[in-house]
């Protein structure tokens, strides 16, 4: 009935057929039948002590919604008396101002007005009512709708002379958006995990020693377990502990070792860090010795050589040592200590003169037993590097078990490594050594202990919306839940059993805003009075639990090629205090096993749950690498919640585009889908997007601002949901739809406001589908003034098109200057948004600024003026406007 043109027709007032009384709810009404289904209309007075009042109703003319009766309205109206489904507010003035305006990010237009008048017609001014604007051009010209908003912010004065002059304030669509609360959005996959916390086993420690994996670029990163759930897939959680196969003491066929000439050698040297990375401090290398027998070590010179005649040594006497028991003899105690926190030797001996001529490139480690009383006996030696040389010992007949080639020179950060797994073949004693960046200082490599991730998942998060008692609600009856932002049951089965503190609730129904109750008291608890906010539970497998339906876990590896080989995933429904491994063997009990899984070579692995599974503590057991030996990690864990357990109005699922959403959020506020316009949008939106509940809005302002959209309430206060306006922010070149010159425009007023304090933009970005992401900056060098302005993350195809929003945000941020323009005459079709050029000669000494602007906000008013030379008044048009400059990189 109200089309997108033309006037408004002539509705003759309708009649109260009957007498109309209060209290009563049908009313018989003739003349309706241009009147909609529902809706609302005013009734009038038709005799004594009656007044105008305003009826809703849903159906023609039934479950009418009535005023409250006071002194003003006393509810009855006789026949006869007239109703209005349109009032015509004919005492205005003539009077408009519209202001129509960009918000600060660029992306959405709205607009208000103000109107005015005398003898208010106080009854049909209620805020919040519809009101329609029309205009025409001329004496006798046909009006056309110019304005659909709602009233607000209604002002009167009146005085002796009972003018009754009043204004208002005219909002559209988009501001009554605003003072809605609008369920948020949840498209694609929820990620529990996200939402939640994690904890593992010790984390590396020392970023250089993995540096070399590929995994990772930043100097100094974090390797905690929250890295796998920061929604960031290039940071992990990296171990401190490598994995796989076990390497404790066995007999081998190591000629020098085990011989039996050489029975007495009970103590191997294991491990040798002598050449730590570029860079490093000193006082991070060390020595490793094990036990291969039950022995009591006394006496025992551990001598240091480099082969060009300088040497070193050290007597230990530990004492009695177990078979694998470790000696670990290092430079510096403090710095071992950090740099290596699972050491768990039997001994460890600070000897900083040990290392004073220890060389990488070349060099030899001995033992020699110096028993009291009794000849020295050289017990055992490794050589490396260089072996042209040659070193000189103390006795005369240095150590002479080693043979063959000696071990390759260590490179910088690498280990020496004795395995004691025979090579196959005649081996030599260097064939039972590795040279990498594996290093287990005190500690022996195996697959177990498992190393491992908890992931502790974010609950249903649900909550009692009011105080029950005992009784209420009864069987039958709705009882009410919340969560944090309002009305919530997702993540509640269609029916089942539900635990407020002790009491047990069962449910047959779930609505959007709780459940309603089949039994109170349930399983042989009491029914007791609960508190507002109480938690709400639900019964899963004998646990009350708040965890989450889950579907599907997977995780991720990227960067790097190491990735878990052999894992078990388990999972808890436990609300809180499921254990670890590190709370020994009875951490089991708290979990059911989900996958066991062995052989496993690829980057992602996804298990899909199904029925789907209550879990609230997710466990990631890791025994085994690709690499192996490796340190066990991670770039990211996922959870994801089951749909199906959630309103579907809230949760889109399947492939959606940027018009979807905002449709949706439109809809949600009210909005009909007949002021609803896509036009020419199908950009897909983000794969996983999530909309908290806010004014609606604000939701759609930060949606339009992520996703590059531009929305548009018009001033029939429908909404056009387009892409940005000439793909604005990734623009190189414009194309002005006005010019503005002296021909044009009777005013300018350009402003140079001091720089703003941006020194440069940062600026995350990612693709729709999350395949490409990058952060971009601009400029290339930070200005010396100002700080980085942070953005994002925002949605571009490429990075191209993100450096073009960067460099664009950051001339508007930088140089915020801005034109004022009076036009030479109306425009009457001018709206923010656009681009425009400006071409001014200011001063006659510079050429003509030349400049693009965007226009933030436009002013249209409607107004008496005086001709000068006739006196006679006229009702005139005038435009201006607010732009922002978008090209100008510094300078005036």
């Amino acid at each position: 009935m109200l089309s997108s043109g033309g006037e408004l027709p002539d509705y003759p007032s309708a009649t109260l057929t009957s007498t109309l009384s209060a209290g009563s709810t049908s009313a018989s009404i003739s003349g309706t039948s241009f009147w909609p289904s529902k809706g609302g209309f005013w009734v009038g007075p038709n005799g004594s002590g009656q007044s105008w009042e305003y009826i809703s109703y849903p159906s023609k003319f039934s479950s009418l919604q009535r005023e409250t009766t006071t002194g003003e309205q006393t509810g009855n109206h006789s026949a006869g008396a007239t109703c209005r489904f349109w009032w015509p507010v004919d005492t205005n003035d003539g009077r408009l101002h519209l202001t129509e305006e960009m918000d600060d990010n660029l992306c959405t237009v709205t607009w208000r007005a103000e109107i005015g008048g005398v003898l208010i017609p106080q009854a049909a001014m209620r805020n919040h009512h519809l009101i329609v604007v029309q205009t025409r051009t001329s004496i006798g010209a046909l009006y056309t709708n110019f304005l659909v908003g709602w009233l607000d912010q209604i002002r009167v004065n009146d005085d002796a002379k009972r003018y009754s002059e009043w204004s208002a304030r005219i909002i559209s669509s988009a501001e009554m958006l605003r003072r809605q609360q609008v369920s948020g959005l949840q498209v694609g996959d929820l990620d529990m995990a996200k939402k939640g916390s994690a904890q593992g086993s010790t984390p590396l420690g020392s970023p250089y020693k993995e540096r070399s994996s590929g995994d990772y670029i930043a100097a100094n990163p974090s390797f905690d377990a929250a890295s796998t759930i920061d929604d960031d897939e290039s940071t992990l959680w990296i171990a401190e502990r490598y994995m796989g196969d076990y390497n404790t003491p066995a007999p081998n066929q190591d000629p020098l070792n085990y011989p039996p000439t050489k029975a007495n050698t009970e103590v191997l040297f294991t491990q040798v860090y002598c050449n730590p990375p570029a860079g490093q401090s000193g006082g991070r290398r060390w020595i490793e010795l094990t036990a291969i027998s039950n022995v009591n070590v006394v006496s025992y010179q551990i001598f240091s050589a480099n082969g060009t005649g300088s040497s070193d040594w050290k007597t230990i006497s530990p004492g009695n040592m177990g078979t694998g028991d470790h000696i670990l003899i290092v430079e510096d105690k403090d710095i071992f200590s950090g740099e290596n926190p699972l050491h768990n030797e039997a001994v460890l001996i600070e000897a900083p003169n040990l290392f004073a001529n220890m060389s990488p490139t070349s060099g030899e480690l001995s033992i020699r037993y110096t028993p009291s009383g009794a000849p020295n006996a050289w017990l055992t030696n490794i050589k490396w590097g260089d072996n042209t040389r040659s070193q000189p010992h103390v006795d005369g007949n240095g150590p002479g078990f080693w043979s063959g080639p000696r071990i390759a020179s260590p490179g910088q950060g690498e280990t020496l490594r004795y395995v004691y797994a025979d090579p196959g073949g005649t081996p030599q004693c260097k064939d039972y050594w590795r040279v990498s960046r594996v290093q287990s200082p005190g500690y022996d490599i195996g697959t177990s202990p498992d190393q491992w991730l908890q992931i502790e998942l974010a609950g249903i998060g649900l909550i009692l919306r009011d105080d029950i008692t005992a009784t209420h609600p009864a069987t039958g009856e709705v009882l009410y839940i919340n969560d944090a932002s309002g009305p919530n049951t997702g993540g509640l089965a269609s029916s089942g059993t539900l635990q407020i503190g002790s009491e047990q609730i069962t449910y047959s129904a779930k609505h959007t805003y709780g459940v309603t109750v089949s039994a109170r008291g349930a399983s042989g608890t009491t029914p007791a009075n609960h508190a507002a906010k109480d938690v709400v539970y639900v019964m899963d497998g004998g646990v009350a639990t708040d965890a989450a339906p889950i579907k599907r876990i997977a995780w991720t590896r990227q960067g790097g090629t190491i990735y878990p080989n052999s894992f078990h995933l388990k999972c808890s429904n436990l609300p809180t205090g499921a254990r670890t491994p590190d709370n020994g063997s009875d951490y089991v009990a708290d979990y059911t096993d989900l996958a066991a899984v062995s052989s496993y070579a690829s980057s992602t692995y996804t298990l899909n749950l199904s029925p789907a599974k209550r879990i609230k503590f997710l466990l990631m057991t890791i025994a085994r690498m690709t690499e192996n030996p490796g340190r066990p990690r991670v770039n990211t864990i996922s959870a994801f919640a089951d749909e199906a357990y959630y309103n579907p109005d809230t949760w889109l699922t399947g492939s959606q585009t940027c018009g979807d959403i905002i449709t949706k959020l439109l809809q949600s506020g009210n909005i009909p889908d007949g002021a609803i316009i896509v036009s020419g949008y199908d950009a897909p939106a983000p794969s996983k997007t999530e909309l908290a509940n806010d004014d609606g809005w604000t939701l759609i302002t930060d949606f339009c601002d992520y996703t590059g959209t531009r929305v548009v309430c018009g001033r029939d206060s429908k909404f056009t949901i387009t892409a940005d306006t000439a793909a604005f922010w990734e623009s190189s070149v414009y194309s002005a739809s006005n010019t503005w010159n002296r021909a044009t425009a009777s005013t300018i007023e350009q402003q140079w406001q001091s720089h703003g304090n941006v020194s440069q933009v940062s600026l995350k970005w990612q693709s729709a589908d999350g395949s490409a992401s990058g952060t971009v900056t601009y400029p290339e060098t930070a200005d010396f003034l100002g700080k980085v302005l942070e953005l994002g993350p925002l949605i571009y195809p490429n990075s191209a098109s993100a450096q073009l929003s960067a460099m664009r945000r950051y001339i508007m941020n930088k140089y915020p200057y801005t034109l004022h323009v009076d036009c030479a005459d109306a425009v009457m079709d001018l709206r923010p948004g656009t681009t425009h050029l400006l071409n001014w000669q200011i001063d006659s000494s510079m050429t003509a600024l030349n400049r693009y602007y965007i226009a933030r906000a436009v002013d249209h008013s409607i107004d008496w003026i005086t001709d000068q030379v006739t006196s006679a008044k006229a009702l005139v048009w005038s435009t201006s406007l607010e732009d922002i400059q978008i090209d100008r990189t510094g300078g005036f």
